[in-house]
């Protein structure tokens, strides 16, 4: 069994004074580069199944509707976008865009044609090759829940290594944590977390691309284990990722053969509320936000913040109108590697979504791929509400669909890996 191999990749580092994304935060442009932005593009075709893949990663905050009608690159083969969710790369069309501020048109653009023309390069460049899939152990934790520390957390690295029997390609580091320690003052274009990954990972595999696949990653992020925002904090915690990287390469097991399959799932969107109720919930926690920072409590004072961030956008969605179609439809990919599966879903999972489906199914969850519809949680953490329902284009009992959906896109039970939809 033999597959094809192929890589591409490119630089997307916006210009000073690009708009940038990830922080609520009017007029905050870009001043410089601290490092640079890139496109990896992989493209993956079993020569026996015929099945075809090709993913895109690229060094941005989400994936725009438009990106994912410019990679259409034909019937027979499977693209997937995946954005790292870097809050240091510029500002991107989104579905609840006025929330999280204007974006550069321009740079958009350049983006979206440069993902086309590396995915294309990496199609153009497959010749024969393998993959090779692992885990790796964090010495100490990245992430943490940022509601409770204590809660559920991401304690290893996937790694998907493509090569050819004579090299390294490039590789694919999936991990369930915002790669943010930077904070919202921060104005230098920055991979943040995944520059100090690709920092310790090049000691070991120079000039060997690394793009990184955020998980479970919606309720996880640095919060609880960074000792300040700065880049050396980038750099340490990076460095972990690196290590729990290296680590898990000589123990990696060889796939010569995979499946790719996906579907649309129809699911109903959250309405907008009316602005009354969101202006309410506003002032609520305005005055609870000071109450707290008052009161001296620095974890319930950020806890609060986060809250009047939800309050925030449920005010400008409401204010501005932002309305979703009451069905949307998004597209849900299952990537089955001879035995193990990796499922991409165009929204911010919460580490026990992505904890469960590995466990239950055997499959890595990578979220931020192929579109962008905001947090999707379980239903009983949906239920509480929050910034992360506020934040969510989904009503209650979406996550169940996911699951369901991901599971229809399985391998057949004789694993032969000849089935497609």
């Amino acid at each position: 069994m033999t597959l094809h191999i192929g890589v591409g990749l490119a630089d997307v580092t916006p210009a000073p004074g690009t708009p940038l994304g990830g922080y609520p935060v009017d007029g905050r442009v870009s001043s410089g580069v601290h490092d640079p932005l890139q496109v990896l593009a992989l493209s993956a075709r079993d020569a026996d199944s015929g099945d075809h893949l090709v993913l895109v990663c690229f060094d941005g905050i989400s994936v725009p509707d438009q990106m994912m009608r410019e990679l259409d690159l034909g019937p027979d083969t499977v693209v997937v976008p995946v954005a790292s969710h870097t809050h240091a790369a510029p500002s991107l069309a989104a579905w609840d865009q006025g929330v999280m501020g204007e974006y550069s048109e321009s740079y958009q653009t350049m983006l979206i044609e440069t993902t086309r023309r590396v995915a294309v390069e990496a199609m153009e460049a497959e010749a024969s090759g393998h993959l090779m899939l692992g885990t790796g152990t964090l010495d100490e934790p990245v992430g943490t829940n940022r509601r409770d520390q204590d809660g559920p957390r991401d304690d290893k690295v996937r790694v998907i290594e493509a090569r050819t029997d004579e090299e390294v390609l490039a590789l694919l580091v999936l991990h369930g944590c915002h790669p943010t320690v930077l904070s919202a003052e921060n104005t230098l274009v920055s991979n943040d977390l995944v520059w100090g990954l690709r920092e310790r990972v090049s000691a070991s595999l120079r000039a060997v691309p690394l793009a990184y696949l955020p998980g479970g990653a919606g309720d996880q992020s640095t919060r609880h284990t960074r000792r300040e925002s700065s880049y050396d904090e980038a750099s340490r915690l990076g460095a972990t990722l690196g290590d729990a990287v290296v680590a898990a390469r000589p123990s990696m097991t060889r796939v010569d053969r995979f499946q790719a399959r996906h579907a649309t799932l129809a699911l109903a969107s959250r309405p907008t509320p009316s602005l009354d109720v969101a202006e309410r919930q506003w002032q609520y926690w305005t005055a609870e936000t000071e109450r707290r920072r008052i009161a001296g409590d620095p974890s319930a004072h950020r806890q609060a913040e986060v809250e009047l961030i939800g309050a925030n956008h449920i005010v400008r969605r409401a204010r501005d109108d932002v309305r979703l179609p009451d069905q949307v439809e998004v597209l849900v990919t299952r990537w089955n590697l001879d035995g193990r599966s990796v499922a991409f879903w165009p929204v911010e999972p919460t580490m026990g979504l992505a904890l469960d489906l590995e466990q239950d199914d055997d499959t890595w969850l990578c979220g931020y791929a192929s579109g962008y519809f905001g947090y999707l949680l379980p239903e009983p953490d949906c239920e509480r509400g929050g910034y992360e329902v506020a934040a969510s284009a989904f009503d209650c009992g979406a996550a169940s669909a996911f699951i369901e959906q991901t599971r229809r896109l399985g391998p057949p039970a004789d694993t032969s890996y000849d089935t497609r939809t």
